[in-house]
């Protein structure tokens, strides 16, 4: 599952209207090397742990107001949610979970070596066809938002993982047992945000018109920074500040948008934003993010790492402005040529690859 430099310039191909299969990015499916030996309706009472992990990837709500309208913890193209989570028992044995109810399936595969507690993440190719030119990176930053409900809920119950393996699949191996004394409270809290967390509504443009309004002198470095040293040490990176840099932009409450206090940037009418994405009128936007990342990182062997940090600080950033009246929702299709124009960015190094925006839910 490695992203290249080519599938980087499939990517620039798509957005800049060049399509051509011969650039299309290829998914490479394993999950059928899972021989499925073991069904169970609940887990024993000593894997509490395994129950409260595995539940990481259940669906958490269904909306009546958008077309799709299944959703989990964290967000996915069109709800399409292609990612299967399995926790090692040891001995190349696997537990799973059905993501609608209490269901657990136990799997043999040789073809993996895993401690006990590890967790692998797989996927199927669910993608459709427009998708041809950027489903991988999809994929990826999808498992980064996943990667961080995980490791965020492993923490909370005394747990800790590292990623040792993005080849074929997410491999994260348990490098700390779960504590004894679980703070189930603040647990249940972050199990609420991930039920909170939302896209807004699909059936029309996003155009709630009175925002929710965010002080100007708002830090997103504040809210970035604790989760930095983290980041690095669960995928191994150490220069991720360099190669990823994070833009926010706040609606003052008239539709223009500026940077928040103490960041330099130019003032952005609304209808000019408009301009960047055909389904959302910027005017009832409270804020929006562009994470850019250095070029040079695709034609590193890292690449899929940076990507995966992207996925995990959106996903921090969606579930600290997610409440029953508020959404943030990620954005990776925009005519980028337009952006980086409003933004005034120097595009010789760095290329805007995702974006967030949040709201108000009328």
């Amino acid at each position: 599952m490695q992203y290249t430099s080519k599938d980087f310039l499939g990517e620039m191909a798509h957005y800049f209207g060049l399509e051509s299969k011969l650039i299309a990015q290829q998914l490479n499916i394993r999950t059928d090397n899972y021989q499925l030996y073991n069904e169970a309706a609940e887990l024993d009472e000593d894997e509490l742990y395994t129950k409260n992990m595995l539940s990481v990837n259940d669906l958490v709500r269904i909306e009546s107001d958008t077309t799709y309208k299944i959703h989990k913890g964290y967000p996915s193209p069109r709800s399409i949610y292609p990612l299967k989570m399995f926790i090692s028992l040891g001995n190349h044995q696997f537990v799973s979970k059905d993501d609608t109810q209490e269901r657990y399936m136990y799997y043999y595969n040789s073809n993996i070596n895993a401690e006990t507690g590890d967790i692998l993440i797989e996927f199927t190719n669910k993608y459709p066809s427009y998708y041809m030119n950027i489903k991988k990176s999809l994929l990826i930053l999808e498992m980064g938002h996943f990667l961080f409900n995980i490791t965020k809920t492993a923490e909370l119950l005394g747990s800790k993982y590292k990623l040792i393996d993005i080849n074929h699949h997410i491999h994260l191996r348990r490098i700390k047992k779960p504590s004894n004394q679980v703070e189930y409270k603040k647990l249940l809290n972050f199990k609420m945000k991930c039920k909170y967390r939302n896209s807004g509504p699909f059936l029309y443009p996003i155009t709630n018109v009175n925002p929710k309004i965010i002080h100007k002198s708002y830090s997103f470095k504040d809210e970035t920074n604790d989760h930095f040293n983290h980041l690095e040490q669960l995928i191994n990176i150490d220069d991720i500040r360099n190669q990823v840099k994070i833009i926010p932009y706040i609606n003052r409450g008239n539709g223009i948008f500026e940077s928040p206090s103490n960041e330099e940037g130019p003032r952005i009418h609304y209808m000019k934003l408009n301009k960047t994405h055909p389904y959302i009128n910027f005017i009832g936007v409270s804020f929006f993010v562009v994470f850019l990342i250095n070029h040079n990182v695709f034609q590193s062997e890292k690449a899929t790492q940076y990507i995966l940090s992207l996925g995990y600080l959106s996903q921090m950033i969606s579930l600290n402005h997610s409440s029953e009246s508020q959404y943030c929702r990620p954005i990776k299709s925009y005519d980028i040529e337009l952006l980086e124009s409003l933004l005034s960015l120097d595009t010789s190094q760095f290329t805007p690859y995702y974006c967030l925006i949040s709201g108000t839910v009328e």
